[in-house]
């Protein structure tokens, strides 16, 4: 199934994938609708950064192949292949990723937006687009080359300060009574609809409680409960149904409980829960480098097959061309009437090397066709 990592959730995996601060980014790939690798390096090894957005990211070593570099890819590689990561973080404390590179005579970011229909957005150091997956059009901002990225307007706190959850909780006495409870908490923590869905319902609540029917007991049980998610996560919980992956989640939750679980690093449950989708292909590092080196003979075997036939259809519009001054030629050689000279000077437009009475044959060259 789907998984959509929440603002709680990128916030820990960040955390892991700051372990590829330093790497080099050897190349880029599209392999899919909106999935993505970063193929990486450095001299603890190689690895990749796989994405799906807005779905997931995660490190890997394993990687899809990608037979054909797209327009969007070949556009990524010329801004970033070579480039170190600095550091990577979350921005606005929304689903948005930044990944900071370096290069020797520049600097710039990935910005990784992980909501809606998902984007992927390359700027320079001054957070000026330069590429854009996709570009969009919105009544408080803009995305779109030669314009400053801008993350849209966010209400969530910022989760790794208690003071600000607890304000939350606190503020909740001043909302609209007829709100949703999971909605107002959702737009101001981005904790994740399944987490709050099952801190409300471990209370006995119906998940689409309004407000204006939540006591005060209820939303004190509800918060600590909140709270414990947001302290507790780090390793995360693999679901398995039938031994298939099913679900993943930082935190133990209640409508999973009947379902096989595994702990992990929540990288590592990201990276099986996807891969455990059907793709195109899928290989390990070794097999993929041995592709992309037979990919890149099979390129080069290509561009010489199309340099030859350039080369032999040059030919063949200079022997149509010059048809019957050649025959001329050719009847010439075989006797002895004219001299090599006189043979030379015949021909317009091309110069005749050598010539080969016996075989009645001339090696004839032109700035064309030889």
């Amino acid at each position: 199934m789907k998984h959509e990592l929440s603002t709680l959730e990128l916030q820990i995996l960040i955390g892991e994938l700051n372990a590829v601060k330093g790497y080099y980014i050897d190349q880029f790939y599209e392999v899919g609708e909106n999935r993505f690798r970063f193929k990486l390096s450095s001299k603890e090894g190689k690895v990749n950064l796989n994405m799906e957005i807005p779905y997931y990211i995660a490190l890997s070593k394993s990687a899809e192949v990608a037979e054909e570099a797209t327009g969007f890819a070949m556009a990524v590689r010329k801004r970033v292949s070579g480039a170190r990561i600095a550091n990577i973080s979350l921005l606005n404390n929304d689903r948005i990723l930044k990944i900071d590179v370096e290069r020797k005579d520049s600097a710039g970011s990935f910005i990784i937006e992980m909501f809606g229909r998902g984007n992927l957005i390359i700027t320079d150091e001054k957070m000026i687009t330069l590429l854009a997956l996709q570009t969009h059009e919105f009544a408080d901002r803009q995305v779109r080359k030669g314009e400053e990225y801008t993350p849209p307007q966010n209400q969530s706190v910022n989760l790794k300060d208690e003071a600000a959850v607890k304000a939350v909780f606190k503020s909740i006495k001043d909302a609209t009574g007829s709100d949703k409870l999971i909605s107002y908490l959702s737009r101001k923590l981005g904790l994740g609809t399944m987490y709050l869905e099952d801190a409300i319902k471990r209370q006995g609540v119906d998940p689409k409680i309004k407000i204006k029917d939540v006591d005060q007991k209820t939303l004190d049980k509800i918060e600590e409960k909140v709270e414990m998610v947001i302290k507790e996560g780090g390793k995360a919980i693999l679901y398995l149904k039938d031994g298939v992956p099913e679900q993943v989640a930082v935190t133990d939750i209640e409508k999973y409980k009947e379902l096989d679980k595994k702990e992990m690093p929540l990288n590592e449950a990201i990276e099986t829960l996807y891969t455990s989708i059907p793709r195109e292909r899928t290989e390990s590092n070794a097999e993929v480098e041995k592709l992309e080196s037979s990919l890149k003979r099979q390129s080069e075997i290509i561009e010489e097959m199309r340099k030859e036939e350039i080369a032999c259809r040059a030919k063949g519009e200079f022997i149509s061309t010059n048809v019957a001054t050649l025959n001329t030629l050719i009847k010439l050689t075989g006797s002895k009437k004219a001299s090599d000279d006189e043979l030379k000077s015949i021909g317009k437009g091309f110069t005749i090397k050598r010539v080969d009475r016996a075989k009645r044959a001339l090696i004839i060259e032109t700035d064309d066709a030889k």
